[in-house]
């Protein structure tokens, strides 16, 4: 993102790079949902468990999705900013932890990890596809303003001469 900030050239190329991973990875998260689901990888108290997650991940305002969703990409892309900006590998590991602990307490869901709840949910015809799609969408757009451009934004202030 910092080179897109910098070089207005490489929006198209970053765009359409984020676009196939985005779909590569809700393909991913549909994969794994349809082994936990369809195949005796599972137990079935562990599935039942999972789909309730994905049922209660679902549920929620659009406004709320979003801002909860926010805050996540913000902590996730936070965590990769403190652990390279980290010196020794245990300040990295410490911060991995700490940010991420914080992130699970909070229960702050990413647009792909929850797919995989929700899209569980879905293959056992728990909630239909609809819901999902109207979950996906507050959820990316929360991550990309929290993850992407927050930190981004602020990592490029920091290095950004000024002429």
């Amino acid at each position: 993102m910092v080179l897109v900030l910098d070089e207005r050239r490489h929006v198209v190329e970053t765009l359409r790079f984020m676009g196939s991973r985005f779909r590569v990875e809700c393909f991913g998260a549909l994969l794994f949902a349809l082994l936990a689901a369809k195949s005796p990888a599972l137990r079935p108290d562990i599935l039942s468990q999972l789909i309730k997650l994905g049922q209660e991940a679902a549920l929620g305002s659009a406004c709320l999705l979003f801002l909860e969703r926010h805050y996540r990409g913000w902590m996730i892309a936070l965590v990769a900013w403190t652990v390279t900006a980290s010196h020794w590998t245990i300040g990295q590991l410490t911060m991995v932890y700490l940010l991420t602990f914080v992130v699970g307490i909070g229960r702050f869901a990413h647009c792909i990890a929850g797919s995989a709840e929700i899209l569980s949910a879905v293959v056992t015809g728990s909630i239909p596809l609809a819901e999902y799609f109207r979950w996906l969408i507050p959820a990316t757009l929360g991550n990309i303003c929290g993850g992407v451009l927050m930190v981004s934004l602020l990592n490029y202030g920091q290095v950004k001469t000024i002429s």
